[in-house]
């Protein structure tokens, strides 16, 4: 609807005009007048996602994004979700971290990390936490090792 807009109405459209308006918006003066407030008048723009993936996508600008994780923690139970999730945390700082929050069983954590091309996991279970370690698995060569928290 363009019955909000006071003078100025914005349009943006590609040069082909293949698309409907990628981008939309104008001037409001009364727009918040008109719904009980006090007049403050404004500008807006707003862009259609949709549409402007599309153009993108046509035009090739549009970069192929990669989801690389770094590590993918596994806690074997609800109970050790706590400390899963500080794990998580401090790793996130210099990493791209995805945690396991659904209570899956550890063969499925696993098989998931596998077929999404993470490279480490670190298994987060009741006895090694009693020591303040952890399992880290090297996904490519299958090779386990207890980690100290304090190094990872």
């Amino acid at each position: 609807g363009l019955d909000y807009y006071t003078n100025t109405v914005i349009e943006v459209f590609n040069r082909s005009k293949k698309f409907r308006a990628i981008a939309g918006g104008g001037r409001y003066s009364n727009l918040v007048e008109t719904f009980g407030g006090e007049r403050c008048p404004g500008v807006g723009l707003a862009f259609g996602d949709v549409v402007l993936t599309k153009f993108l996508e046509e035009n090739n600008k549009l970069p192929e994004l990669k989801k690389q994780v770094d590590y993918y923690i596994a806690p074997v139970s609800e109970d050790v979700l706590p400390k899963a999730m500080e794990i998580a945390q401090k790793l996130r700082e210099k990493n791209n971290v995805e945690i396991d929050l659904t209570g899956k069983q550890l063969k499925k954590q696993l098989d998931y990390a596998n077929s999404t091309g993470v490279k480490k996991v670190i298994i987060v279970g009741e006895k090694d936490l009693e020591e303040d370690k952890v399992t880290v698995k090297d996904m490519e060569t299958g090779n386990e090792e207890k980690v100290d928290l304090k190094t990872l």
